[in-house]
C-alpha cells in the first residue's frame, strides 16, 4: 500500500488512478470482439434516494448493441448519470465474457479499489464527506463497488432479497461503537438531556444510557429492515455462494457462457415464502431501543459473553 501525506491526498490520487484505469478499461472493452454479453438485466434508476418497498421495479428492454452500451457503461462508471440521485448506485445485474487483456484491468481497478477502502476505514464519516464533495458528481458508491470477477463461471441464479439483517453485538460494544460516534459528531459524549429533540445525537446518547443498564456481556442484536436488492446464487467452478449483483460477474472469452437464471420484475404484492427462523436469532417482539432498532434476545442465560461477529446475510465472495 502506497504511502500518503494525508488521507485526503492519498484519496484525491487513488480518485484518479481509477478514472485511468477504467478510462482504459472502456477503450478495451470497446474495442471489437473484446466482450460477450451473455446476459443482462438493466434496472432503471429511482431517482431517489432510497429503494421504494411497494414500487413495483420492471427490468429493462433494450437491443443487444444497447445492452453492450450498458454493459459498459455499468463496468466502467463511477461518475452519476444526468438525473441519478447521489445516494443511488447504477444496477445492472449480469454476466459477461472480456478479453483477458480487459481482465487484468479489471483485476487492476479492484487492486485501487480495495486501497482506497482501507484509507477510508479509519477516516471520520464527516471527513469522507468532505473528500467525496471534493469530486463533483462523482458516485462514491460505484466507485468503491467492486467488479466481481469468475475463473469458472457455471450457474448464475438471479432474485430480488427481501426481508432483515440481524447483527449481533454485546451491549458493551454498542455503547463503545455509539461513543465514538457522539464523539465524531459533536467532540464529546452527552447525556439525552443536553441534547435537542428528535436528532441523532439525541438518538445515541438516549440509546447508550438504555444500553448502559444492561450487564455489558449481553447479547443484544441491531435489526434492519433491508429494501428490495437484487442477489445472485453462482457457482464458478467449485461450492456455490452467494452475493450481491448490483453490477455484471466478468470472466474470460475462453469460458462457455453459465447457465443464468434471469432476474424478473420485482413485484412487492408477489407471494413470499417464510424463510425458518434461526435459532440463536430469536428476539423479543418488542424492541428494546425503538429509535435505533436494537432488540434483545429471548433466551438471555445464552445470550452473554464475547460476540463471535456474525451476521444472518451471506458473506460476499471478494473478487480477485
Amino acid at each position: 500500500m502506497s504511502i500518503y501525506l494525508s488521507p485526503a491526498q492519498g484519496h484525491k490520487e487513488l480518485v484518479e488512478q481509477l478514472r485511468e484505469g477504467l478510462d482504459k478499461l472502456r477503450l478495451l472493452l470497446e474495442q471489437p470482439g473484446c466482450i460477450r454479453v451473455d446476459a443482462l438485466f438493466p434496472l432503471p434508476l429511482r431517482k431517489a434516494p432510497s429503494v421504494p418497498k411497494r414500487e413495483r421495479i420492471s427490468v429493462m428492454t433494450m437491443s443487444d448493441n444497447e445492452l453492450r452500451k450498458e454493459a459498459i457503461d455499468a463496468l466502467t462508471a463511477m461518475w452519476l448519470r444526468p438525473g441519478q440521485h447521489p445516494k443511488e448506485s447504477l444496477r445492472i445485474p449480469g454476466a459477461c465474457a472480456i478479453s483477458r487483456a480487459a481482465m487484468d484491468q479489471v483485476n487492476a481497478c479492484n487492486q485501487i479499489r480495495m486501497e482506497m477502502i482501507n484509507l477510508l476505514a479509519p477516516v471520520s464519516t464527516e471527513d469522507r464527506r468532505v473528500m467525496w464533495r471534493a469530486h463533483h458528481n462523482i458516485s462514491s458508491y460505484q466507485t468503491l463497488r467492486m467488479i466481481p470477477t469468475l475463473s469458472d463461471p457455471l450457474r448464475i441464479r438471479f432474485y430480488w432479497d427481501i426481508g432483515d439483517s440481524i447483527t449481533r453485538y454485546t451491549a458493551g460494544e454498542l455503547v463503545e461503537l455509539w461513543s465514538q460516534k457522539l464523539i465524531d459528531l459533536q467532540g464529546d459524549v452527552c447525556s439525552s438531556r443536553q441534547c435537542e429533540p428528535d436528532t441523532l445525537n439525541f438518538r445515541l446518547a438516549l440509546s447508550i444510557e438504555r444500553l448502559s443498564m444492561l450487564p455489558s456481556n449481553e447479547h443484544v442484536a441491531v435489526r434492519r429492515i433491508l429494501p428490495p436488492h437484487v442477489r445472485a446464487r453462482v457457482q464458478d467452478g467449485g461450492k456455490p455462494y452467494i452475493t450481491n449483483a448490483s453490477v455484471p460477474f466478468v470472466y474470460e472469452l475462453s469460458c462457455l457462457p453459465p447457465s443464468v437464471k434471469p432476474l424478473t420484475d420485482y413485484d412487492p404484492e408477489a407471494p413470499v415464502t417464510p424463510k425458518k427462523r434461526s435459532t440463536r436469532a430469536k428476539l423479543m417482539t418488542e424492541p428494546y431501543i425503538d429509535a435505533m432498532n436494537v432488540f434483545r434476545y429471548l433466551d438471555q442465560s445464552a445470550s452473554k459473553g464475547p460476540v463471535v461477529r456474525e451476521s444472518t446475510r451471506n458473506t460476499r465472495k471478494r473478487p480477485v
